[in-house]
């Protein structure tokens, strides 16, 4: 039977680090199986990562937030982690599960994914960042006197204006066609100077604000 423990000597302090170095580089490079260009890691889907002593070994928990619920390359997304994670040395248990209590936002695909994903012919979704509203007069003032951002907000897919930069020819003279496109996460555009439809991904986070290019 296995026994899990806290991580306590200074010893496996730093070899549980290790290991999460190495989770962290495998992670790197398992790919999305629907947009193989770009990785988990880089749509920002792992969630948290632990480390949990079992024995004189460890076991390795991971946490993904699906980008949609119910996309069906989840259960393919988890072996492929499972695959990527268990030949590590010292792992002898990969757990891997998909959370709700946080939700995937487009945020957090890191910035050296959206030229990948521009190179594969998806363009990246715009960049949306989360504001808080100002507050009500009736409402309490920010702890430390800080002053609230006056920013408005609005509910993607409701009013967020968006023209995305077609990934063939960089022009952003574009047309949504169709907002369902081969996945839940996709939509399918057309670009009106060179005339290639191409497929966007969907902007998703509440509430935010739309980043200007300058």
């Amino acid at each position: 039977m296995t026994v899990d423990r806290p991580i306590g000597n200074a010893s496996s302090k730093r070899e549980a680090e290790k290991i999460r170095r190495l989770v962290e580089r495998a992670l790197d490079n398992v790919g999305d199986p629907e947009m193989p260009a770009v990785s988990l890691a880089e749509l920002g889907m792992v969630h948290e990562i632990r480390i949990v002593e079992a024995d004189r070994n460890f076991r390795v928990e991971i946490d993904l937030l699906p980008t949609f619920v119910g996309c069906p390359a989840l259960e393919l997304m988890r072996r492929e982690v499972e695959r990527a994670v268990r030949p590590i040395p010292g792992v002898v248990q990969v757990d891997v599960r998909f959370v709700s209590h946080s939700r995937w936002t487009t945020d957090r695909i890191r910035p050296s994914a959206r030229p990948k994903l521009e190179a594969y012919g998806i363009a990246p979704p715009p960049c949306l960042t989360v504001r808080s509203p100002a507050p009500a007069p009736d409402e309490a003032p920010p702890p430390n006197g800080a002053p609230a951002p006056a920013e408005a907000t609005v509910t993607v897919g409701a009013s967020v204006e968006w023209n995305p930069r077609c990934p063939y020819c960089g022009s952003e003279d574009t047309i949504l066609e169709n907002p369902f496109g081969p996945t839940s996460c996709r939509s399918i555009f057309y670009c009106r100077s060179c005339s290639n439809p191409f497929e966007a991904m969907k902007p998703l986070g509440v509430p935010v604000v739309l980043q200007r290019r300058p």
